[in-house]
């Protein structure tokens, strides 16, 4: 018995491709939150930590720099979504005098709705590979 078929390899090598491909765009900076705890999704997330510290809320932070950073949060889809209602106490980075969050995000493709085939085709292989188990003699590929 073969425990290592072709379309076995090529689906291991499929999903392997799509794990490299989310992990590729991940990204760690420091997000901007306004006074009352939200997350400023206008501004952009930064991603140059300084080697300078400063106080923020009576704690000792990590200052980044404004450039590079990415797009503003609020123009691509990314997981998980920025800590809504944050305390004070959590700030542990600053941007131009703002005090912020240091988050790491993925960004994922949005909306969900363009990629649905893709979702959809792996359900339409393991679903032909067992009415094919079950229906001999018939050929679906």
């Amino acid at each position: 018995m073969k425990i290592f078929t072709l379309k076995k390899v090529v689906l291991l090598c499929l999903f392997i491709a799509i794990l490299m491909k989310t992990n590729a765009q991940t990204i760690t900076g420091c997000v901007i939150y306004n006074s009352d705890g939200t997350p400023r999704l206008s501004a952009p997330m930064y991603t140059l930590g300084a080697s300078a510290l400063a106080a923020c809320n009576s704690s000792i932070v990590q200052i980044y720099v404004s450039s590079p950073a990415t797009a503003p949060l609020n123009t691509f889809c990314y997981l998980p979504n920025p800590m809504p209602n944050a305390p004070s106490s959590a700030r542990n980075c600053m941007v131009g005098g703002n005090c912020g969050i240091i988050r790491t995000i993925n960004i994922v493709p949005c909306p969900l709705d363009d990629y649905a085939c893709y979702m959809i085709l792996p359900l339409a292989v393991v679903g032909t590979f067992f009415i094919r188990k079950r229906v001999r003699g018939m050929r679906f590929l």
